[in-house]
């Protein structure tokens, strides 16, 4: 019957748990430019955020959701900065970058740049409220159901990210021959993300 848990996790990390926006733009930018894995690497960050959220969500942290209520509009404003500034630098980047000796440095900056666009995005926490609540999760379940449950959130999102990196890393060939274009692109995309975030 635990079972039962994980498998709503999944089903949680794959409805409620994609961000479609900004994360999705970067998993793309980084699959394209050093691989599946970079691409997958970036989606881990967005989902390790998610889960941290989830957690916050299942436990009933009081003291850390007061806080993300309180300072939502502080960190929705530096979040919107920061992809916006991200954008923009990405509108000026025209060649791609490949180096196999900063491949390691390369996956630790994808992970950082997704961890940090959507651990910015306190609107989570309350994403994870209503969809607990719309599966009739009961936040009183026993820690290790929990577990399972967080477990399966984060698969849930990871079978997302799989998805989209290996759909990319496919037509990768294709694509690279229009890398400065989709560069630019995504540019636009994030910074009108930002701006949104901003309003």
């Amino acid at each position: 019957m635990e079972g039962h848990f994980f498998l709503t996790g999944i089903l949680i990390g794959i409805l409620f748990g994609v961000p479609a926006g900004a994360i999705g733009a970067l998993t793309i930018k980084h699959t394209l430019e050093n691989g599946f894995v970079a691409g997958m690497v970036t989606g881990l960050g967005s989902s390790v955020a998610d889960v941290i959220y989830a957690c916050v969500g299942l436990l009933g942290i009081s003291v850390v959701t007061q806080f993300l209520s309180e300072k939502q509009q502080i960190l929705r404003i530096v979040g919107g900065i920061f992809i916006i500034i991200y954008g923009m630098s990405m509108l000026k980047q025209t060649k791609q970058k490949r180096d196999d000796r900063d491949l390691k440095k390369g996956y630790v900056i994808c992970f950082t740049e997704s961890f940090a666009i959507a651990i910015l995005n306190p609107i989570t926490v309350t994403t994870f409220f209503i969809a607990f609540s719309s599966f009739g999760v009961d936040i009183n379940s026993l820690i290790r159901e929990k577990l399972l449950l967080v477990f399966g959130v984060l698969t849930g999102t990871m079978l997302w990210w799989l998805t989209l990196s290996g759909a990319i890393y496919w037509f990768r060939e294709k694509l690279l021959r229009w890398l400065p274009m989709i560069n630019k692109a995504i540019g636009i995309v994030l910074m009108i993300i930002g701006s949104i975030m901003l309003i």
